[in-house]
């Protein structure tokens, strides 16, 4: 109780928008095409195999579709296809209705629901490989009734969660109303996985809920807000703080924690898929304030972005960086580092650089590596030689924004 009382009360004397992701993906920098394809290779668990894919990208009035059509090849004759690589992905399917009501099937990536505390830029498909398959999919959905906002989670992994925020505007400061949310969301049964070099990584199911309070000034300018928020059977926290957007060309961040025993703030978080975790010898052992500081640059007219947060607490500090950039001598690309709860253990590094000379062909180098420590890592890398299609179709058909 203290904490939500220690909360309530930043906000009530300084008296829901989502910050900005800080982990990039490579479509934000990239042309957006309606047919592309492309062969290369890709390795899995040390073993290489020939890709051959097709992906179709199409919309019409508000519904979109994405697909993966693959054929690999092992380039060894005894090796098997691994589960991983799959003939049809779906990269996503989604509707969206004048900003009322929409969902989105696919790769879920910088999931935020309320400020943080709980969800926060939840990934369903950070796990395993670099490639795409419909096991790191999932649904989420929105609905917006006058000043109610409603929003759904379900993913493959057996991870659901549902949001709900109301604006009161009997109560608002200089035309902005306080606006109140509740978050809820459960892991059904964990996970169990083995990485080879790693071993086997688990995590136990796990439920939560978070409460939550905010002041919204001026749009995405500055937001004030506070969050409680607890996991089930482990441990509560709060924080209390601020963010906002500055013109679209400075995103920040400013946060004060309080983290009771055994809470990890943000569990349901980016690495969330991609580390286990041990909750008797990895959680904290003692009640432990902390800070979170958070900043992002555009330059450009984005073409160039850049991010850096930091996290600290009594016995540990977390970095996670983003550099993103878009057609820099015919080159484009994303650089993301994160650092899960556990330190630089289990950290992640992922590079995703295309390159694109014009006409038919562009190249594409990918790269994930996972720490085990500061000095050994495990790492999957693949090349493909990537076929535009729409520099064949007319020009009138194609979106040739950059």
């Amino acid at each position: 109780m203290k904490y939500f009382i220690c909360t309530v009360f930043f906000v009530c004397v300084f008296c829901s928008s989502l910050f900005a992701s800080i982990r990039y993906d490579l479509s934000e920098f990239s042309q957006q095409s309606l047919f592309k394809g492309g062969v290369g290779f890709v390795q899995v668990d040390q073993n290489n195999f020939a890709k051959l894919q097709f992906s179709p990208d199409l919309s019409y009035k508000g519904f979109s579709l994405g697909l993966d059509l693959n054929a690999y090849v092992p380039m060894s004759g005894n090796t098997s296809i691994p589960s991983d690589l799959q003939s049809v992905a779906v990269r996503h399917v989604g509707f969206e209705y004048q900003e009322k009501a929409g969902f989105y099937w696919g790769r879920i990536r910088n999931l935020t629901m309320g400020y943080g505390q709980l969800v926060d830029r939840f990934d369903s498909g950070r796990g395993g490989t670099a490639e795409l398959h419909n096991g790191k999919g999932g649904v989420t959905g929105y609905v917006n009734v006058f000043n109610l906002k409603l929003q759904g989670l379900w993913t493959a992994s057996k991870v659901y969660g549902g949001r709900a925020s109301y604006a009161i505007e009997s109560l608002s400061v200089l035309s902005s109303p306080l606006t109140i949310g509740g978050t809820y969301i459960q892991d059904e049964d964990g996970f169990s996985e083995f990485f080879p070099g790693r071993g086997l990584l688990t995590r136990p199911k796990q439920e939560g809920y978070a409460v939550d309070v905010a002041l919204p000034i001026g749009g995405e300018l500055f937001t004030l807000y506070t969050e409680y928020a607890e996991l089930k059977n482990r441990g509560k926290g709060g924080a209390s703080g601020f963010r906002g957007s500055l013109f679209d060309l400075f995103d920040y961040r400013a946060e004060y924690r309080l983290a009771g025993k055994g809470f990890v703030p943000g569990y349901f978080n980016s690495t969330y898929m991609s580390s286990g975790f041990n909750f008797e010898t990895q959680a904290l052992k003692e009640e432990s304030s902390g800070v979170v500081a958070e900043g992002g640059v555009s330059f450009w007219e984005n073409r160039l972005k850049a991010g850096l947060a930091y996290e600290s607490y009594k016995d540990r500090s977390l970095l996670t960086s983003s550099l993103g950039f878009r057609s820099f001598f015919k080159t484009s690309g994303v650089v993301n580092y994160s650092q899960p709860f556990t330190g630089s253990n289990n950290a992640i590094l992922e590079a995703d650089i295309l390159y694109s000379p014009g006409g038919f062909w562009d190249y594409t180098f990918h790269l994930k590596r996972i720490y085990l420590d500061a000095n050994s890592f495990t790492e999957t890398y693949g090349f493909s030689v990537g076929m535009n299609f729409d520099s064949l179709l007319p020009k009138k058909w194609v979106n040739q924004d950059q």
